[in-house]
């Protein structure tokens, strides 16, 4: 059925005015008014909070921020004005002329000179019909009008509506409802509504029967549980972030973006079903589902806190729960929605997870506050960024020849036994830790008090000791050498930090630029340096690679792993390594060889490695042929029971 019909100047300002109308109805309403303020409000005075304690923000960020505030501001006075000038009429004057309506078994078109808009029989809300026009509702304020001079007798008026009404209730959507004469009214905040999608929700994601037409769907309802979804992340942080919690701006974008992937997926499941109509619903329904399923996912968060289950495993299980959990309750809905097969309403399953848990999880995780109270970290980044990297370079050459000042000279009628530490990673504390351990036990233990240097990347020895960097390490080197017997004397060196399958040492210390040490940079300084007797230690992933190149017939080099296997213990929190742990902690410290330290140690790495199961790092041992009756000359004193303090502290 086709009406053809002439929009004039005067239907155009009469439709203005209904809408202008309803308008001023609706802001009549004293909660929705209250709400809106109180939003709008919030926006602002957060934003001039922002704007106004933010001393480092971007003056260009700032530059944007003005802009947008002003558009938008500017924007609602420009259209004030606008409404009331003769710039309205000419738009009016310019949307007049011949239309034509048409009316299918899908949906009801409008074609003009502007082009073709189609409207599904489910987006058609009301009827209202009067004495001058038909007003065929597709939004509370939004109405395409006929005149009633358009049909040629009022018969054919009847006709057409009856029609009208009789598709409407036939399409899928609108079963067992009623076309009303007039938008349905609503009271702004709808408590009862929202509590209906709510129970609604409920019975989705638990699995119980639940009727489509329980949701209560409108872009009011979508606004209120998106809000109401907001608030609850807002607390959560906001609680998180105790005792000094602080907001961020990026916790704002993070959120927008899940709202904008939830968009994306629900149109593009809609748009494949080819029922846009159903968007809106859609949306209602897996916004109050997963609003549902993040209250319970987090409050079983906090209660595996609260009841101390401190396993690992529990969070990421927690959260493998709830993304299978949506992934269901999303099912359901699609299921039902589109009327689908199992197979089908997967498929479209699936593609809403690519949006909401893929890609939307491949965004780092933003809070909306943050614990903005000092702590130990903060207080190192600080010390880090305000550190004087030209002052601390120039200052190595003077502090490299205070330590080799102060070594003792060598005892002519006995082996004398040297002691250079290496750890070259500043941000992981048990690298320096395990350093000091080993300085401290071998001049308890293996006379080197005087003859020991310990070259630590670290923020707590940065102003006063020297940097582990390949310079440093060289200069020490050839110091040690120049006061050692070169061929009866022995060099014990030790290097703790992170390895590399290239056969290179992580030399770091943020924010200095340090070059990671090779193992070939470090036999060409050994070389260099002309030491001969040399007992080398290398406690890093891969150090096998080290053993590899270093080893000759003058040399006892023991690595804490194969060159193709990881060791384990690195890290802030831990004191020592695996290795470092149980080299020198456990089995040196009441040993007397250095070789069969070693083997004891594997073998308690080993059993550690097994009962954890983790894979083996395979630590590795070179014995050179005449290393042994050198280290057999060495001065070692008895190990004790307990060893002394300074032994077992790493300090």
């Amino acid at each position: 059925m086709k009406i053809a019909y002439t929009v004039t100047l005067t239907d155009l300002e009469i439709a203005a005015q209904r809408v202008q109308q309803n308008l001023i109805a609706q802001r009549k309403n004293s909660s929705l008014r209250f709400l809106r303020a109180l939003l709008l409000g919030g926006v602002i005075g957060f934003g001039w909070r922002y704007l106004s304690q933010d001393e480092e923000s971007n003056p260009y960020t700032q530059a944007i921020q003005l802009l947008v505030a002003v558009t938008f501001f500017g924007s609602i006075i420009w259209a004030t004005i606008w409404s009331r000038s003769k710039h309205k009429k000419v738009w009016l004057e310019s949307c007049a002329g011949e239309e034509l309506l048409e009316l299918t078994a899908a949906g009801f078109s409008c074609s003009s000179a502007r082009g073709v808009i189609f409207y599904a029989w489910s987006e058609l809300i009301a009827l209202d019909v009067n004495e001058d026009y038909c007003w065929f509702y597709v939004h509370r304020n939004a109405a395409l009008i006929v005149p009633t001079r358009s049909f040629a007798s009022p018969q054919l008026q009847v006709a057409t509506l009856l029609e009208v009404r009789r598709l409407w209730a036939e399409h899928p959507d609108n079963r067992a409802r009623e076309l009303p004469a007039l938008p349905v009214a609503t009271d702004g905040l709808s408590v009862r509504a929202l509590w209906a999608n709510l129970c609604s929700a409920a019975r989705v994601i638990f699995f119980r029967p639940f009727n489509l037409a329980d949701f209560k769907v409108s872009r009011s309802q979508l606004g209120y549980l998106v809000l109401l979804d907001l608030s609850w992340l807002l607390l959560v942080d906001f609680y998180l972030a105790l005792p000094a919690p602080r907001f961020s701006w990026y916790g704002v974008s993070h959120y927008a973006l899940s709202l904008l992937l939830s968009v994306l997926a629900a149109a593009l499941i809609s748009s494949r079903m080819a029922n846009r109509a159903s968007l809106l619903a859609l949306l209602v329904m897996t916004t109050a589902s997963s609003l549902l399923i993040s209250v319970l996912y987090l409050l079983a968060w906090f209660a595996q806190d609260w009841l101390a289950f401190a396993y690992p495993v529990i969070p990421m299980l927690l959260y493998l729960l709830a993304a299978l959990w949506a992934m269901a309750a999303v099912f359901r809905i699609v299921q039902r929605l589109y009327f689908q097969p199992a197979p089908s309403a997967l498929y479209l399953t699936s593609l809403f997870a690519v949006f909401t848990l893929l890609i939307y999880g491949l965004v780092p995780h933003q809070n909306f506050f943050y614990n903005d109270a000092p702590s130990e970290q903060a207080d190192v980044y600080k010390a880090a960024r305000e550190l004087d990297a030209e002052a601390i370079f120039y200052r190595q050459p003077q502090l490299v020849a205070q330590q080799l000042a102060a070594l003792s000279p060598a005892q002519k009628n006995q082996a004398n036994l040297y002691f250079v530490g290496f750890a070259g990673q500043a941000e992981e504390q048990v690298f320096g830790n395990e350093v000091r351990f080993a300085k401290n036990l071998l001049e308890q233990r293996f006379a080197t008090t005087g003859h020991s240097i310990a070259l630590i990347n670290s923020m707590d020895t940065v102003q006063d000791a020297p940097l582990a960097n390949q310079h440093n390490l060289a200069k020490v080197l050839q110091g040690v050498a120049a006061q050692m017997d070169k061929k009866r004397d022995v060099l014990f060196l030790y290097l703790s930090s992170h390895g590399a399958k290239d056969q290179h040492l992580s030399v770091s210390f943020w924010p200095l630029r340090l070059n990671d040490l090779k193992a070939a940079t470090l036999k060409d300084m050994l070389d260099e340096s002309g030491i001969q007797n040399r007992v080398i230690v290398v406690s890093a992933c891969y150090s096998g690679g080290f053993l590899d190149v270093l080893k000759d017939d003058n040399s006892l080099i023991m690595t804490a792993s194969s060159r193709d296997h990881v060791s384990y213990g690195c890290g802030d929190f831990t004191q020592y390594t695996y290795f470092g742990e149980s080299y020198f902690v456990k089995s040196l410290a009441q040993g007397d060889s250095f070789i069969s330290a070693f083997g004891d140690a594997e073998k308690r790495i080993a059993a550690r490695e097994k009962s954890e199961g983790k894979d083996s790092s395979a630590p590795q041992i070179h014995i050179g042929k005449n290393i042994e009756a050198k280290l057999n000359l060495l001065t070692v004193k008895p190990a004790v029971p307990c060893p002394p303090r300074e032994i077992c502290s790493p300090s």
